[in-house]
Order: C-alpha cells, then structure tokens, then sequence
C-alpha cells in the first residue's frame, strides 16, 4: 500500500534530538508505516524540499518503485537503473546524488524544478530504497544538503535494520516460551492447551469489554503464557493427587513471580508482565503474590483471573473431577466481589462461553463451591493450581 500526504506548510528545521527520538519512538514501537510517513515528511523537512518520494527496490524487476511521497499525486512511480545510468553504481554503492534542473527525473514531473536529491536507503549494505526530495525555489541543493540527507537516512538504513534482528531475536525467545509451555503441559496432562482456552475465553470477554487492538494482543500473548513460571515448580507438588501441604502451597504460589521473571526478558510491555505476575491476585487482595485489591489488580490480569478459573474448574484435575460448566459459572458468580471483579463476571456471562453455560444453569441449581485451592484456605475447597 503507498502513503499519500498532503503537504503541510514549512515547518522549522529538524534537529538531531529529533531525529533521534523519531528513530528511537521506532525501535520502542515497531510501528514500520509511521516511520515510513515520518522518513518521508522529514526528509523534504531537512533540506527545506518541495516534495519527497520513497522509493523501494523490486527484486524481480531490479527497479525502483514508488512506496509514497509528500503532497499530491505521484508524477511518476518507477525509476529505472537505465535512466540513471553510470549514477546508478553510486546508489548501489550507498553514495547519494544531486542532481540540477532539467536533467534526468524532471522530464518525469510537472512544474519548475531546480534540482534533486537522491540518497540511499541501505540495510546490512545492500540498496533497498531511495528518499528522492524535489525543490522548486530559487535556490539550488548543495553538497551540504547531500550529506544531511545521507546522514538522516543511514540512521534511518541502522534504526530498520536494528529493529530487524530484534524482531528475529524476539520471535525467536517467544517460540522458545512457547516450548516452555509446551513442556509445562506435556509434564501434566491435566493441563492440555489449558493456555490456549484460557486465552481464549480472555479475548472473548476483551471483545465484550471493547477493550483496544493493543490490549487484545497483549492479552492473547500474555495469556498463552500466565502459567509458565509452573515449570519452576517440582513435578510432587504439581501432579499430586491431594491436598497441598502449606510448604507446598507457599511453593506453588510462587509460580507467578518465576512466571514473570521468565517473560520479563521478552514481554516489554508492563501490562504484559502483570498479567502473568498478577492473575492470581484477588478483588478483596486475599490472593497473591502481591496483595493487590479491587482496581489496583491490573485490568487484564483481572480479566484473565476469570477465564483462568472457568477453565481450571471445567478441567480434570489429579485431585478432583471436571466441574459441569453450569456448576463454574455458579462458582464465578458466587466469588464476585470476593474474589473477582463483578464486572468481569459479567462480562464472561456475556461471552458465548457463559452464554452455553448460563442456559446449562436454569435447568439445575448448584450449590456454592468456593474457589480456588492454591488461594487463602478459609476460601478455598476447590482449585486451579
């Protein structure tokens, strides 16, 4: 897809600082499309251009082709090794050109043009685009002009190809946690794509809540991971069949900190890392490993304390049977406020998951089981470790 912008009026310079930040907002985002529209805006800024076009290399047809430009509709879309000629080696080379009025691009262009500017977009030495900036006023590019644009996109060539390796290197550590998890279920049957269920009910009750695209990620990223920290946990505590000793609770209980630890080396997002830290926490701030109450337990930590539970009680465990979804939701309910955001109780009624298991309900009571076997015991006969 191209980028079109209309022109803004003449802005004051740009200075280094805000290069530098522009380059470093990147590397924290990862936003490709905004850097693109700011490389392009601030390039024709620099060197006070009429008009700037970004230009990406074809593999196929080893031409330039226009991925966007500032200001009204494109003058032209392709540039040709051919109509460069001998100048072409030297973009190849990572050397930009000026190029006067009248020569070579302006035949491509309505209106005056004094001149050109061509400098090279260049990732681990090899030509991948061109910035090209026109100007129409009375004075020409000089060599100054040159430089300040090569200067501004070898920082831009370092900030794409930086941001390159680290997202190799952070996909590489999130598949690496992704066999962790696969590790952690293949240890315990019992908890079989646990992960992917939880997640999912967790992006059902975010679609419910209109939570934002950003929160839906960090959800569906964090909740394949909440439990993580359990392949810190001794395989006598995790698969025994019966109740936990309080050594062996306070062991379990740590699963969320070891858990957080694990993710903080990948998850740069703190909204991230409190999901896996913090899900156990409790509306009343009973739970753990933080105490935190009511609001203060972070939103989607608290949405995922919900889905957790639903599912963990829906599950066959060493030490009890699956409940019947009717039988969990009652549970849900009967641990609003307590131990769960009301709210988010409701949320999950809503969700189609608590819909089936809502309709399940009125056709039998259920009584009042207590939540969650790894939390305080005076609340506790049932569990999701």
């Amino acid at each position: 897809r191209k980028l079109y912008e209309n022109p803004n009026p003449q802005t004051a310079p740009v200075s280094g600082g805000q290069i530098k930040s522009h380059m470093r907002k990147f590397g924290d985002e990862g936003d490709i499309e905004e850097f693109f529209r700011k490389l392009i805006s601030w390039s024709s800024d620099l060197v006070e251009g009429r008009r700037a076009y970004l230009f990406f290399l074809d593999g196929a047809s080893g031409n330039l082709l226009l991925r966007g430009m500032t200001g009204g509709a494109p003058g032209f879309q392709v540039i040709s090794p051919r109509l460069l000629g001998d100048a072409w080696a030297d973009l190849v080379a990572g050397r930009g050109l000026r190029i006067a009025g009248g020569a070579l691009l302006s035949s491509f262009e309505d209106g005056p043009s004094v001149g050109w500017l061509l400098a090279p977009l260049v990732i681990r030495d090899q030509l991948i685009g061109v910035i090209l900036v026109e100007r129409d006023h009375d004075a020409p590019f000089t060599d100054a002009d040159l430089e300040v644009l090569l200067s501004y996109n070898r920082s831009a060539g370092l900030t794409l190809e930086n941001n390159f390796l680290y997202r190799q290197i952070f996909r590489g550590l999130r598949e690496t946690l992704q066999l962790l998890v696969s590790i952690l279920e293949a240890r315990d049957v019992y908890t079989k794509d646990h992960a992917v269920r939880v997640t999912q009910y967790a992006l059902m009750m975010a679609d419910i809540l209109g939570c934002a695209p950003e929160q839906r990620e960090m959800l569906e990223f964090a909740g394949r991971l909440h439990d993580i920290g359990k392949v810190g946990i001794q395989d006598a505590i995790m698969l025994k069949p019966d109740s936990l000793s309080r050594n062996e609770m306070e062991s379990m209980r740590r699963h969320p900190v070891i858990g957080e630890q694990i993710v903080r080396s990948v998850c740069l997002l703190t909204e991230e890392r409190a999901v896996v830290r913090n899900h156990h926490e409790w509306w009343n701030g009973d739970g753990y490993p933080d105490h935190l109450m009511g609001e203060k337990i972070p939103l989607l930590a608290r949405i995922l304390s919900v889905a957790d539970a639903f599912d963990a009680m829906t599950s066959d465990r060493p030490y009890r049977d699956a409940m019947s979804p009717q039988q969990a939701l009652c549970n849900l309910e009967e641990a609003a406020g307590v131990q769960f955001d009301k709210d988010l109780v409701e949320a999950f009624r809503a969700t189609a998951a608590g819909k089936r298991a809502g309709e399940g309900a009125k056709h039998g009571q259920w009584g009042a089981l207590r939540l969650i076997r790894d939390f305080p015991e005076s609340l506790t006969a049932h569990s999701s470790r």
